[in-house]
């Protein structure tokens, strides 16, 4: 688990100007010199308890208990201040109140006995106790009505000591006394109540204070502030909020609307911050200009900009520094470079291949959820691997130490492993991954899920994984604080930029509105603010028309434009440069070299792909950007190179497959092309398992070597009910060290009743659980049939594809040259026979 090590900034700048720490501060996640982040250690009595920096000297120290006790002992020097910030700065991950605690609101232990007991507790009690001795802090005058702040403390289990206030308007007669003072006179003989109000209002405490409709039919400013997130719902409370908030942060004052975030401060109230973000760095682009094609280059760069401003604190009415740390981005365009950038004719393509020791160093590399195998071990238990590497290296090694553990490859998923082992994660805990799919502009969500079997049998607790939107109903329950409301719908959920794989919490960008759909630029008024959220394909997963295209929905974010700050969509598959922002949400186009449009392989609603016409690129740098292409530019495997065969296992031939099926367009491309490819080739295992025949699996492998997929219409006589329908053609290459084995299981597979409808139940099988059902709990597995009207075709191979054998056929459709496959139209009705007696020969003679 990700500790969250975040510092009070202002102390280090307070001890710099009076050495007393007694302002309020914010809080910043704080980086080492060395990277390194403030944390505990596990000390003991002579062992390091801490290291960690501050912002003022950011060079990593460790102390040891000695160092502590005697800087707890002497407490008036700047040494011994400095101490206490990096220990306050370590402790917030066993007490995160200490994040938003002042320093001289801390309090530490006399003589700490070990490194256990060194964090200190936050201690607000001196805070009530100050706001009552002073004179009347606790009336207000808001607005013409006296209003009382009460303040209140409470003690947590960590012994932290916070206060917490609470407003409610007041009699003003009864408390004339203190009211009086406030006020200046009576506010019914001045008459203020009677006036209303026309438009809500900031007030100088950094509140925002809306003009609501009052049982006399008026409007009157509300005395109970609004939270600063609902604030930044509309356009109309927007403006009120940015031009009193940009006196104090200036950066909002040329801010983007969708990049102001809410930064709340104890009450809700406070001015935000402007974040803005780059997806890609750079990207180079082809595009036409009178037939001539040019390069146009497009780079964006981010800057940390830190406004501080001393402000009125919201709560005690004193003088206090904010910091608002603001993120803004710079975007420039270039015409007309030379060409070589955008086609990649100059760059140096030759790449270098890890030795097998260097690649077991950290065999899985980065996220790899969606690559993890089973196996089982020679008591038939089943063992998860985290990715293919992962196995390979763990078998070279048991050999290389001449262990007698073995172990028998299962397929391309995880196995269900019993509670008997840890459990992964919490329940209810939910992450953002760094993996996208082609149909969210957002990262895959993943929420943790109890793991029980049809059988009741419970197994280890899992990731339940999908996009945003389709996790949304458990995100309402995950950020309920937020998001829980009955009218907060998907649609009104706004954010600035996605969630992060890097933010602490899940639910920190994430808001709702729930009196506007601020992602719907049609309403009524100039209630719309243009966000990150209200961009995306215009349309679900379609088929492509030609007249119409393909369109996505960005913020016109050009300040000249006549539609500044609006929503537009532009087309996406006609050119590279109509819509760029296509690839905030597709940032694998931005690697595209040399074409002119984009692919969009017959679909609009999903990440187009850059195709096959790049120049300069092969499949090996194509297919390293996980997206999910179709025929001559699909990602196909090679059986020879499989990452879970051990050094000196070569293949003796191959059992070669062919098949159609159909499957529903949307969920079929929500998932990376690894994870698709795993399924499948889980599926194709799955079916090859049935063959009684075969009895044992440990060197069977299965590998996709064709990939093809086209939209077309629902079958209403399937009853499919999912449009648009892709029809699938892939290849599965069964390999095994064994040609004898190939000879088998080839016999066993042409006796199948129906193949096709057992690869396509297996599909099914190999994808239920794994994405989420309009409840938001795990789904009963994508649908996928045989398509009736292309037979599957079995082929044997050798080791190096050369077809040996196929099924008979009457006609040159499904003709085999020596070397190569059928045409890619064969379709004999016989497909199924495989001439045996031919084969059987033919092996014989290789056995010789």
């Amino acid at each position: 688990m990700k500790l969250l090590l975040p510092i009070l900034l202002v102390l280090a700048c307070a001890f710099a100007q009076d050495g007393t720490g007694s302002n309020t501060g914010t809080t910043s996640d704080i980086k080492c010199s060395d990277g390194s982040t403030p944390a505990l250690q596990d000390g003991s009595t002579n062992a390091e308890c801490y290291c960690g920096c501050t912002s003022r000297n950011p060079e990593p120290q460790c102390a040891t208990l000695t160092d502590v006790q005697t800087a707890y002992r002497d407490s008036s020097g700047s040494g011994s201040q400095e101490l206490k910030l990096q220990i306050a700065a370590a402790c917030v991950s066993v007490n995160d109140v200490l994040a938003s605690c002042a320093f001289s609101q801390l309090s530490f232990p006399d003589a700490p006995a070990d490194c256990g007991s060194i964090c200190p507790v936050c201690d607000q009690s001196e805070q009530c106790a100050t706001y009552r001795d002073s004179s009347s802090p606790q009336y207000r005058c808001y607005q013409g009505q006296c209003v009382q702040k009460t303040c209140e403390t409470t003690t947590d289990s960590l012994g932290n000591v916070m206060a917490s206030y609470s407003f409610s308007t007041v009699s003003f007669t009864d408390n004339r006394e203190f009211c009086t003072d406030l006020c200046g006179s009576d506010p019914v003989a001045k008459n203020d109540t009677d006036v209303p109000c026309t438009t809500d209002e900031m007030g100088d405490d950094g509140c925002y204070y809306p003009c609501t409709m009052q049982s006399d039919g008026n409007k009157y400013l509300s005395t109970e502030p609004e939270l600063a997130v609902n604030v930044l719902g509309s356009a109309d409370s927007l403006s009120v909020y940015r031009d009193f908030c940009k006196t104090r942060n200036t950066e909002l004052a040329d801010c983007p609307a969708g990049a102001i975030v809410a930064r709340e401060d104890g009450s809700g109230c406070g001015c935000g911050v402007c974040l803005e973000s780059c997806r890609v760095d750079r990207q180079y682009v082809t595009y036409l200009d009178n037939g001539a094609k040019k390069c146009k280059k497009y780079e964006c760069t981010t800057t940390d900009v830190i406004v501080t401003a001393t402000v009125a604190d919201s709560i005690t009415g004193t003088d206090v520094e904010r910091t608002y740390d603001n993120v803004r981005k710079t975007e420039t365009i270039t015409e007309n470079v030379d060409l070589s950038y955008c086609t990649g004719e100059t760059s140096d393509t030759t790449s270098t291949t890890a030795s097998a020791d260097d690649e077991c160093l950290d065999p899985c590399g980065d996220s790899t959820r969606d690559r993890s195998i089973c196996v089982e071990d020679a008591d038939g238990n089943q063992v998860t691997f985290e990715c293919p590497m992962a196995y390979k290296c763990e078998v070279e090694t048991l050999t290389a130490a001449g262990s007698d553990v073995t172990y028998t490859f299962v397929g391309y998923h995880e196995c269900k492993e019993s509670t008997d082992t840890t459990d992964e994660c919490t329940v209810g805990e939910m992450i953002v991954t760094d993996r996208t799919v082609s149909t969210s502009k957002c990262s895959l969500v993943c929420k943790c899920v109890a793991n029980v079997g049809s059988n009741g049998e419970v197994y280890r607790n899992s990731w339940l994984c999908d996009t945003l939107e389709r996790q949304f109903v458990n995100l309402k329950e995950r950020c309920a604080d937020k998001l829980g409301a009955d009218t907060c719908t998907f649609s009104r959920l706004y954010y600035a930029e996605c969630p992060s794989s890097l933010d602490d919490d899940i639910c920190s960008k994430l808001y709702c509105d729930t009196t506007t759909d601020v992602n719907d630029p049609t309403v009524v008024g100039d209630a719309f603010v243009c966000r990150a959220s209200a961009e995306g394909f215009a349309t679900d997963v379609t088929v492509r028309d030609e007249t119409n295209g393909c369109k996505y929905k960005e913020c016109d974010d050009d300040s000249t434009s006549s539609t500044y700050g609006e929503i537009v969509e532009r087309r996406y598959d006609q050119d590279t440069v109509t819509c760029t922002r296509i690839v905030d949400a597709c940032p694998e186009l931005a690697e595209c070299r040399g074409v002119t449009a984009y692919e969009t392989n017959g679909l609009c609603g999903v990440c187009p792909t850059c195709g096959a016409d790049e120049t300069n690129v092969d499949n090996t740098d194509r297919c390293s950007r996980d997206t999910i292409e179709r025929g001559d530019a699909a990602c196909i495997e090679d059986p020879t190179d499989d990452e879970t065969r051990v050094a000196g296992e070569e293949i003796a031939g191959r059992c070669r497959i062919r098949i159609a099926q159909r499957v529903c367009a949307a969920r079929f491309l929500g998932y990376t092309r690894d994870e698709l490819y795993e399924k499948i080739k889980s599926a194709a295992m799955y079916v090859a398992r049935q063959c009684a025949t075969v009895d044992t699996f440990d060197y069977l492998r299965a590998a996709i070597t064709a990939f093809d997929y086209e939209a077309v219409d629902a079958d209403t006589d399937k009853n499919e009910t999912c449009s648009p329908v892709l029809l699938v053609t892939f290849q599965i290459d069964f390999s095994d060290i064994d040609l004898e084995r190939i000879r088998t299981l080839a016999e066993c597979l042409s006796g199948l009743t129906n193949i096709g409808e057992s690869v396509a139940e297996a599909i099914t099988l190999a994808t239920t659980g794994d994405r989420v059902d309009d409840t938001g709990s795990a789904d009963e597995g994508a649908y996928a049939s045989a398509d009736s009207s292309s037979a599957a075709q079995i082929y044997v191979t050798t080791a190096d594809g050369t077809v040996l054998v196929t099924e008979p056929t009457s006609t040159e459709e499904g003709t085999t040259t020596a070397g190569g496959d059928p045409t890619r139209d064969g379709n004999s009705a016989s497909a199924y026979g495989l001439m045996l007696a031919v084969f059987a020969a033919v092996v014989a003679a290789m056995l010789q």
